[in-house]
């Protein structure tokens, strides 16, 4: 990777062999005083958790592991709350509904989740809830433990969507593993449901993917090969972020004013959800190829156009939002959370769609891990610092939106020898400013979209046509004549 043409602007009056120099020595100058600074703000935290985790292990028994830094990002302690069944608190989760053609009884089930997943004790956390000891987030052992109690039949009527909705707006009961599997028998249409819910604590959603598709169904998970980013310098990223410093904040400050900021962090909220039509992974590879563009770049695009096309005066301007990407390596033995939070900058108010699709594959291909990044994440100070001040830093309050864009498995697979033809996917939006989500997943040759809406940020209405309008928006894609060269 050759030297920034804004370090070449800053630095040509230097010759050659110094500019070299000087910008090795500068970047190990800037590496050593950052990482002086994180190590004396750190160490005070660092050696109290130390002293609990040392505690924990010599004198508690009954806890197990400490929660990591990623597990701290997704749990809402909420120990202590009094939880009503009239007004309920929704916990973080994540959760997946798997159509089956055909019957498949609840004695089966309970059978093939407790040998394929209990018994093979790859996931401990199954029979594990989280609780607070001295300020920090430990796994303690649910002692009365029950597969009848987590995999269970329900009769649930009406749409997809009134099924997420019942299952995410509910609390998981407390002093019990975070997580169930629900079983809805179709008898008319011979078709079973299953709904999994998890705890996002617990686990990130190709984890919870893996259990799903390796040890339920019986099949190795396959996704396709998605390119890494090459890590860039902190030099390099320093001056690329100058120039568009004003431009970033501009957005920053007018988000805080956005009509989707959903500041309920402690009121007990609930959640709406509404699916796109189902979408062809070919037709999204041909928009792809014929427009130079990453396949996730034409799903953010259609996003993008759906928020642009509802004509709302007050969201025609650049919506900021969560966007998170695994880290490497993602973990094949264990269920935990393994990614890092990026923003990204939606160009809603970008009226012409080629140049959409073109700004949000600029946007999504500089969505990588730099190094920036990978500093900040050798910090994880969150992980260090105990009780409310933890749940203070936890409220995010810059962007409104959430996008989480997940491969789900590449093959089909089947639980109990019924083949699952259907799998789609919703969240609870995480705690802080984020009023309305998207969760993307994929399986086989198709691709659902979710769009969940926290409390009253938006209509029933307006939801249900912002889902329509994804759909419709990359039907509009692929009308464009695109740049690709004959």
């Amino acid at each position: 990777m050759g030297i920034p043409k804004q370090i070449n602007m800053v630095y040509k009056f230097l010759p050659k062999n110094c500019l070299f120099e000087f910008i090795c020595y500068f970047q190990i100058f800037m590496e050593t005083t950052v990482c002086l600074l994180i190590l004396l703000l750190s160490l005070p935290f660092s050696f109290y958790r130390w002293f609990v985790i040392q505690f924990v292990f010599f004198f508690r028994k009954d806890l197990g592991k400490i929660l990591s830094p990623c597990d701290l990002v997704c749990d809402n302690d909420q120990e202590g709350i009094v939880i009503s069944c009239s007004n309920p608190i929704p916990k973080n989760s994540i959760l997946f509904t798997l159509v089956l053609d055909g019957i498949l009884k609840l004695s089966d089930l309970q059978f093939i989740f407790k040998k394929n997943v209990i018994d093979i004790k790859k996931y401990p956390q199954l029979k594990q809830y989280p609780t607070n000891f001295m300020g920090y987030r430990f796994w303690k052992q649910d002692d009365n433990f029950n597969i009848e109690n987590h995999v269970v039949q329900e009769k649930v009527e009406g749409s997809l969507s009134n099924l997420h909705e019942n299952l995410l707006n509910r609390p998981f009961l407390p002093k019990r593993s975070p997580w169930e599997l629900v079983l809805i028998q179709n008898q008319e249409k011979k078709q079973t449901i299953l709904g999994f819910r998890i705890s996002h604590t617990m686990s990130d959603v190709k984890s919870a993917m893996k259990l799903l598709c390796n040890h339920l169904g019986q099949q190795p998970f396959k996704q396709e090969a998605v390119g890494n980013e090459k890590t860039v310098s902190l030099l390099h990223e320093i001056f690329k972020i100058i120039p568009n410093l004003i431009s970033f904040m501009n957005t920053v400050i007018r988000g805080r004013f956005h009509p989707w900021k959903n500041f309920n962090f402690d009121e007990k909220i609930s959640y709406s959800v509404a699916f796109s039509p189902s979408i062809s992974l070919p037709d999204i590879k041909v928009i792809s190829k014929k427009n130079n563009a990453s396949g996730s770049s034409v799903i953010m695009a259609s996003i993008t156009g759906a928020i642009h096309n509802l004509q709302e005066e007050a969201l025609q301007c650049k919506t900021l939002c969560w966007y998170p990407l695994l880290r490497e390596n993602h973990p094949d033995t264990e269920m935990k959370n393994h990614f890092y939070i990026t923003v990204a900058s939606l160009p809603v108010n970008e009226p012409c769609r080629e140049k959409r699709l073109k700004e949000c594959h600029q946007m999504f291909t500089s969505l990588r891990k730099n190094y920036m990044e990978k500093l900040l994440d050798s910090l994880m100070l969150i992980k260090n610092v105990p009780g409310q001040v933890r749940r203070h830093l936890l409220k995010n309050e810059m962007a409104p939106t959430f996008i989480t864009n997940n491969l789900g498995s590449k093959e089909k697979f089947n639980i109990g020898g019924i083949p699952v033809v259907q799998l789609c996917g919703s969240f609870a939006l995480l705690e802080g400013s984020v009023g309305v989500g998207f969760f993307i997943l994929s399986y086989g040759d198709e691709l659902n979209i979710s769009v969940i809406c926290k409390g009253n940020t938006v209509s029933r209405t307006i939801l249900k046509r912002l889902a329509n309008g994804i759909g419709k928006e990359l039907e509009m894609l692929k009308e464009l004549e695109g740049s690709q060269k004959n």
